[in-house]
């Protein structure tokens, strides 16, 4: 039987649930979970965790022209470009294709950038876009990596109609970039803050179109020994896959155990990423998304 502070809290959340002018928040839902996980598992998933001020995250992937080599769920032809991190001394810009994305103008007016600084913690930019001029957007070694980009604000047309891309001046090392209509970055990648561990406890897949034998899908990142319980260090990659999926095909995995990406180091980041393999033809096309908690160290 629930405690006195039990009941009063239940009786609170149920008082949230009806009142429809007020959004939960993070505590809401891991109390509500509290109620219904039993003590010595939620303990468990949780042990030497702070989740008073978790955050929840979902990291959303796709990718079309997926040949037979393993590939980051990305929607970009250019291995570099994912794989890229910003190089020291270098300033970038955001750019569109298009002069509709623009302030004022139909397409897209506002984009954030979420990205680590230079110490490793998370942090975000809100750019004003200028269409196909380019606009300062990360100054020289403001960001160690980049989590992505979303239209935050936009015209007539609700998204982008450009492809807008975060590179330097010259156009010769681009970092992240929205594709046309999608007002957001797909690439299935998150790099973990200093002093945050990521609790991962959903992966879903989809297998859009495939030619051959399916999909192989792979969740690879810095991963907490699941056998040894203890953490390997940042940049020491586990593989929790493969999964494989037909055309047509959807899955949603829950992880019996929450995956713990654990935190960057002043020196060495930490990330978790959705990797496909998919058909000689290299014209399948696929996505992914990663749900997880980020926490307190």
């Amino acid at each position: 039987m629930a405690g006195a502070y039990q009941q009063r809290r239940l009786s609170q959340i149920r008082t949230n649930m009806t009142n429809t002018t007020r959004e939960w928040s993070t505590q809401d839902y891991v109390d509500f979970a509290k109620l219904l996980i039993p003590p010595w598992y939620f303990n468990k998933v949780f042990e030497n965790t702070n989740i008073s001020d978790g955050q929840l995250i979902e990291i959303r992937g796709y990718r079309t022209a997926i040949a037979v080599g393993p590939a980051l769920l990305d929607l970009s032809a250019d291995q570099a470009t994912f794989l890229r991190y910003p190089a020291a001394g270098v300033a970038y810009v955001l750019q569109s294709s298009d002069a509709d994305d623009d302030v004022g103008d139909t397409g897209a007016e506002y984009v954030k950038i979420d990205f680590l600084n230079a110490a490793g913690i998370a942090d975000s930019v809100v750019v004003a876009m200028n269409g196909v001029g380019q606009v300062a957007a990360l100054a020289a070694d403001q960001a160690r990596a980049i989590n992505g980009m979303k239209v935050i604000q936009a015209g007539a047309t609700r998204t982008n109609e450009g492809v807008i891309t975060l590179t330097n001046a010259a156009v010769t090392a681009e970092l992240c970039r929205i594709p046309v209509g999608t007002g957001r970055s797909h690439a299935c990648r998150y790099h973990v803050p200093v002093g945050k561990n990521l609790l991962v406890s959903r992966f879903l897949m989809e297998c859009g179109a495939s030619v051959g034998d399916g999909q192989g899908f792979d969740l690879v990142g810095t991963i907490y020994d699941p056998d040894t319980l203890a953490p390997s260090a940042p940049g020491c990659l586990r593989d929790l896959g493969p999964w494989a999926l037909l055309e047509g095909q959807k899955w949603e995995h829950i992880f019996e155990e929450v995956q713990i990406i654990p935190a960057s180091t002043a020196t060495v980041i930490s990330e978790v990423a959705a990797w496909v393999t998919g058909d000689v033809a290299g014209t399948d096309d696929a996505a992914a998304s990663i749900f997880g908690l980020l926490v307190d160290v």
